[in-house]
């Protein structure tokens, strides 16, 4: 098994008071036996503790750490000792991560001094343009740290819904009229666009047409003989042929227009806003 190299380092049972959850492993990653984890507290980079400990069969059993490197916030690749093929890893599918308390212990000093991540939640407050939002994320990549995407200003689900569907469709439009072109065959009432070899296409670049349009005739029919005026006539329900670039333009501009007009003055008088709170 896996796990029997760790349990012959440590001949003391390890007790669950002494360790707490910091996360999970998911599913291995690659052939070299790395282990995606999942983790809510990132105390194992922030700390000199060399292993890990899992939960195995109701036994907490330690495993030396070999390399580890992130992916995301809250994610890694771990790489643990003796495990070094797929099959290996795929045993630790779903198993719970512990860290040992007496190596958070040992960094009291630390404790005091939060990271980047401490402030999100926080909200920014402008002296003369009012609430700018709240913090969501902190990119701290780069020695410039950046307070990125304070883009929670209290604004309803539905506005970000609206200005999303009109900013999709404008980079719709914009790709159809860069690319479209030159990798598109000219459509007819006949005959629908196909993609061809780059160059030769029906215009050139920035000159493409739209060529991906919709068409839903739901329901197809003749109207009954007795209807006056109409009767025997052919009826398409929905006959509008759209392109989903337009729709999701006029959808967004339509519902922002009747259900989040008042959200669209907040950008244009900043000082205005900012005296009225003042006055407040």
């Amino acid at each position: 098994m896996p796990w029997e190299h760790g349990l012959q380092e440590f001949k003391v049972m390890i007790k669950k008071d002494e360790i707490f959850k910091i996360g999970i492993f998911n599913k291995p990653h690659g052939v070299k036996g790395e282990v995606s984890f999942t983790f809510t507290d990132d105390i194992f980079d922030r700390v000199d503790c060399e292993y890990l400990v899992c939960l195995l069969d109701g036994i907490f059993v330690p495993f030396f750490i070999e390399e580890y490197r992130f992916r995301s916030d809250t994610t890694a690749l771990v790489k643990l000792e003796g495990v070094d093929t797929a099959e290996k890893a795929r045993m630790f599918t779903n198993v719970e991560v512990y860290f040992p308390k007496k190596y958070v212990e040992q960094d009291d000093e630390t404790e005091d001094i939060p990271t980047w991540n401490f402030f999100i939640g926080f909200k920014v407050k402008d002296v003369r343009h009012g609430d700018l939002g709240e913090i969501v994320a902190v990119d701290d990549s780069t020695m410039n740290v950046l307070f990125a995407k304070i883009i929670k200003e209290n604004y309803k689900t539905g506005y970000i819904v609206c200005l999303s569907l009109i900013l999709a469709g404008a980079v719709g439009n914009i790709i159809d009229s860069v690319f479209y072109g030159v990798i598109f065959n000219e459509s007819t009432y006949s005959q629908i666009a196909h993609f061809v070899p780059v160059g030769e296409g029906y215009s050139e670049w920035f000159h493409g047409k739209v060529v991906d349009m919709f068409y839903f005739p739901i329901i197809e029919t003749n109207w009954p003989e007795w209807i006056p005026g109409i009767g025997g006539e052919h009826f398409i329900f929905f006959s509008p042929i759209f392109n989903f670039a337009d729709a999701a333009i006029s959808c967004g501009i339509i519902a922002l227009l009747l259900f989040y007009g008042k959200y669209l003055n907040t950008g244009i008088h900043p000082e205005e806003k900012a005296q009225k709170k003042d006055a407040q």
